[in-house]
């Protein structure tokens, strides 16, 4: 009875003091354990849409980064990488590992082994893929403390992949790291012949050769090579280029006379380079250059030829495209200059020419300062071509030590040449030369020399007594 009484009271006073139970509480009391859970009208893709439009953003660039990696196009590769270097998603092995492939397509081999040397990419299934690009990374960084137990271990996981013609070529680099004898570079064509072999290692094998210089070895067994093989332009292409490397033009010629790829017509180009037909030439290298739009041959040959016949435009477009790192820029941007100057594109040059000095701090080299000061020449500016011309007259150029005189004896020498129709002077220099004078030249004597020697044989005794 107490225990009821004491309920009540409680209720009351919790009653005056404004906390009483709504309807509403009292219909969840009631339907307590009658609920149940909504029914779901968002399925696990639509809860996860983030997600999901994030990992088909990544993966579309992935595929667009693979592309532009297989083409070539490194800078077009880059720029969609650089956008998932720092994602934590399940793509990130493979983002890693095209990053490192991208590194090394650069030179940045420090760079692509940091990549590579991710956790991911150290186990299975991704090691197998990436540990060749180590090996490659190592031997180009001299790390060759493991070289030998990694290349192990790298065809340990690929044992299904390699073959022994497949690994030649990183088996033979990674022995010329390891091993010190000095025929490492020939063994790997000592007594083998070409005719036993398959097309595809024939090829891999012939290409190890040129590249390690050894091509001379294998030239006799190019004979022996089955006619049926030779219908591969591929190989006839590879020894064309080895009878090319050993001086064998004609049969080199032969091997590669009806051949349409950038390489044929690079070698064909110089054949007529070597014979001095230089328009043909221009022609070939050309061809080769609409074939492979970034070819480094192509361009380094269409360069001087276009100087020798006079392109400038093409020269200008040439020098524009040719690949280079930061070490050459300056040597690219002179050549630059130099077919913007026979272009009489002054105002341009003379602005790639101050970025020169400015900011790569070879304007003092020779080349610059002869392109620099005729720039400031032809732009009516004597005070800074006196300058640049004096940099150059330093550097034992007599033409600009030659300018540099002008320069003085002229009041304004670039308005001087620079100046159109013939320049006006008198004709006083013929009369001088028809007359002719004979007055010779006489001395007036101030002091007789007899009188100095009669005063110094006083000193010295110098004229003898009889």
């Amino acid at each position: 009875m107490f225990i009821v009484k004491f309920i009540l009271l409680t209720f009351l006073m919790f009653s005056s003091l404004g906390y009483s139970s709504t309807a509403e509480e009292q219909d969840h009391y009631v339907n307590r354990g009658s609920y149940q859970l909504p029914e779901e009208i968002f399925d696990i893709k639509e809860l996860n849409r983030v997600l999901f439009s994030e990992l088909a953003r990544e993966s579309k660039d992935l595929k667009k980064a693979k592309y532009y990696l297989l083409n070539g196009k490194t800078k077009e590769a880059e720029l969609h990488l650089s956008k998932l270097a720092y994602s934590h998603t399940k793509l990130r092995p493979i983002i890693h590992r095209y990053l490192g492939t991208l590194s090394f397509i650069q030179g940045r081999y420090e760079k692509s082994q940091i990549y590579l040397n991710i956790p991911e990419l150290l186990n299975f299934p991704h090691h197998g893929k990436v540990c060749t690009l180590q090996i490659l990374n190592q031997i180009v960084l001299n790390q060759i403390n493991n070289l030998a137990i990694n290349w192990d271990k790298c065809q340990l996981s690929n044992v299904a992949e390699f073959k022994v013609r497949n690994v030649v070529w990183l088996d033979t680099l990674v022995k010329i790291k390891t091993d010190t004898s000095e025929d490492v570079t020939k063994k790997p064509f000592t007594r083998i012949r070409l005719d036993t072999l398959q097309l595809r290692d024939l090829k891999i094998l012939l290409k190890l050769s040129i590249y390690l210089n050894q091509d001379k070895m294998l030239l006799p067994g190019l004979e022996l090579i089955q006619s049926e093989e030779l219908k591969d332009h591929e190989l006839r292409e590879i020894m064309g280029h080895m009878y090319y490397r050993n001086g064998e033009l004609v049969n080199a010629y032969r091997f590669i006379e009806d051949l349409k790829t950038p390489n044929a017509e690079t070698m064909k180009g110089n054949l007529y380079v070597l014979r001095g037909k230089y328009e043909l030439a221009y022609a070939q290298f050309k061809l080769a250059l609409e074939m492979k739009h970034n070819s480094e041959n192509a361009l380094e040959r269409l360069l001087p030829l276009a100087w020798i016949l006079g392109d400038w435009k093409q020269g200008s477009i040439y020098a524009e495209n040719l690949p280079s790192d930061l070490r050459y820029k300056a040597h690219k941007l002179t050549l630059l200059t130099a077919f913007m100057v026979q272009r009489g594109e002054f105002e341009k040059a003379e602005q790639i020419l101050h970025y020169i000095a400015t900011q790569t701090g070879q304007g003092t080299h020779l080349d610059v300062t002869q392109l620099h000061g005729f720039t400031k020449l032809m732009r009516s500016k004597p005070q800074e071509f006196a300058k640049e011309a004096k940099m150059s007259c330093s550097q034992y150029d007599l033409v600009s030590c030659w300018l540099l005189y002008q320069n003085v004896h002229w009041q304004d020498l670039p308005f001087v040449i620079r100046r159109k129709g013939e320049i006006e002077h008198t004709q006083n220099w013929k009369t001088l030369i028809a007359t002719k004078e004979n007055k010779p030249l006489t001395e007036k004597k101030f002091i007789n020399q007899l009188d100095i020697e009669e005063l110094d044989d006083q000193l010295i005794k110098l004229i003898p007594k009889k």
